[in-house]
């Protein structure tokens, strides 16, 4: 689990990252987007099989959503 809890806090620095980038381009904020929705699904993964409540994952996949929601409103998105 070690490497799987790694793996989810490079994906959210490599995100948050990209959203700071000031040369966000149309390819890059997809990535963002697909990179986003994968680490949603890989917390979820990681909390189910963890034997957490899967509500608890649901709820952690919802805000991640949520800012990469509200990152992509910023962007004009």
């Amino acid at each position: 689990m070690d490497s799987v809890d790694k793996t989810i806090t490079i994906i959210c620095d490599w995100v948050q990252k990209e959203l700071k980038s000031d040369d966000l381009t149309a390819d890059n904020k997809r990535d963002v987007a697909e990179m986003t929705k994968a680490l949603a699904e890989l917390v979820s993964a990681r909390a189910s099989v963890s034997g957490n409540v899967l509500v608890e994952a649901d709820e952690i996949a919802m805000q991640i959503a949520d800012k990469l929601e509200k990152s992509l409103n910023c962007l004009n998105l």
